[in-house]
């Protein structure tokens, strides 16, 4: 199963705009829909890794959440920093604007820790009462209200599509 298997935490439009150029399922490849460290390791949970190698090219400030679970199946893991997470050099004073304006968001979206730990740390978490905020899922969500911000709507399907379905059922 191992080896017939593309996992991938790329975002459900671009899985399926792949699934229609490329027929995957001709040549044994199954996409799994998996948007977190927990959904990846309960994919992997009945698999045996022990002695596999796994690199796993990340970002530099991921959840250690993954590697010690693959570890904990017996895998050999290298963790690689792939990229970092960094604010817009703008994003204080962007943000300040926009929630400054006569007209305020309608909605503020967190789609990571990091957006959350961006914005609190350019503008402060104040900055952001009284406006609606949803949130991508239960981790983002942690860690705004670990940062002082009430999350009005979190999304249970953990992309983009169920983000979007969280804010239109609140409507």
């Amino acid at each position: 199963m191992l080896g017939q298997i593309l996992l991938d935490f790329l975002s459900a439009t671009r899985i399926e705009t792949l699934t229609r150029l490329i027929r995957f399922e001709e040549v044994g490849v199954r996409f799994l829909r998996l948007t977190s460290s927990e959904s990846l390791l309960a994919a992997f949970s009945s698999e045996d890794l022990t002695g596999k190698r796994i690199l796993l090219a990340r970002a530099a400030i991921a959840r250690d959440t993954l590697p010690a679970g693959l570890r904990t199946l017996g895998a050999h893991v290298d963790v690689a920093a792939a990229y970092r997470t960094l604010p817009p050099g703008n994003l204080a004073a962007r943000a300040r604007e926009l929630l400054t304006a006569p007209h305020k968001p309608d909605w503020i979206t967190f789609t990571s820790s990091s957006t959350v730990e961006n914005l609190v740390a350019a503008i402060g978490a104040e900055a952001v009462a009284g406006i609606p905020v949803a949130s991508i899922g239960p981790v983002t969500s942690a860690t705004a209200r670990r940062l002082g911000i009430h999350v009005t709507v979190e999304a249970s399907q953990f992309d983009e599509a169920g983000l979007i379905e969280a804010i239109l059922a609140i409507k």
